[in-house]
């Protein structure tokens, strides 16, 4: 499993998203500053209105009336600058996300998209293909064969350890007497070779009984770890399958 590539996919992914809400964003910032930009054009036309009816010497509207508009008119004004000001910074969180020079020119396409839906498999697909290929599922798999195999080495070190090795020597001095004679040693001439066949057995059962338990133990905790987390992954691909299914079923109401 290579985690630098998982967590550099991470972070593109990250990226992509935090670029698209900013996006999006900025979208509903624009479509809020033309509703607040109406509201304070009829604002403004309704205190013409009333300051007229005023100067016509109406009974119906008062001074008051017009610093409540008034009122009502600075609120607007205040809310569409703001909205600006948000504007701009997505922007500059934009052209940072994406390596931009921050003084460098940008056009944010205005172009919406329709959503594209996808024909979704049975929820067992993705459960089988995240089995296999999700690196965390991997993980657990090793893990649980490194546990495997130090429990059979623990439960091997009851029994005792046959070995057998081979030999060879050989020396020649041609200038020493060789006696020729195999009685005698001679540590200056021979050839000869030979096997040897040993048994060696570590008997300490107390201690061996102790290791084999613990190793027993901990195999049995990483199995109820599996388990649990079986069970936290399979989750997760159901609860993503039902939003997608409901991201789905929102898309064709909204068509």
């Amino acid at each position: 499993v290579d985690a630098a590539l998982i967590d550099e996919i991470k972070t593109i992914e990250d990226t992509i998203y935090t670029a698209v809400k900013a996006y999006y964003t900025i979208q509903f910032l624009d479509q809020l500053t033309k509703v607040l930009d109406e509201g304070l054009d009829v604002a403004l036309d309704s205190r013409g209105k009333l300051n007229r009816m005023i100067d016509d010497g109406s009974d119906t509207v008062t001074k008051v009336d017009v610093y409540k508009l008034e009122v009502v008119i600075a609120e607007l004004k205040v809310q569409v600058k703001e909205a600006q000001i948000n504007r701009n910074l997505l922007l500059q969180a934009i052209k940072t996300v994406i390596g931009m020079d921050p003084m460098a020119p940008f056009y944010l396409a205005s172009t919406s998209f329709d959503p594209i839906g996808c024909d979704l498999n049975h929820y067992d697909t993705y459960l089988d293909y995240t089995m296999v290929h999700r690196p965390d599922v991997k993980l657990l798999a090793i893990g649980e064969k490194a546990y495997d195999e130090k429990l059979a080495f623990h439960k091997y070190n009851f029994l005792p350890n046959l070995f057998i090795a081979g030999f060879y020597k050989y020396a020649y001095a041609p200038n020493v007497y060789n006696p020729q004679n195999p009685y005698l040693n001679d540590p200056f001439n021979y050839n000869y070779a030979g096997v040897v066949l040993g048994l060696k057995w570590d008997f300490d059962p107390v201690v061996q009984v102790a290791r084999f338990n613990r190793a027993k133990a901990e195999r049995l905790q990483f199995q109820e770890l599996k388990k649990h987390a079986y069970l936290g992954i399979k989750l997760e691909v159901k609860q993503a399958y039902e939003t997608m299914l409901a991201k789905q079923y929102s898309m064709e109401i909204n068509k």
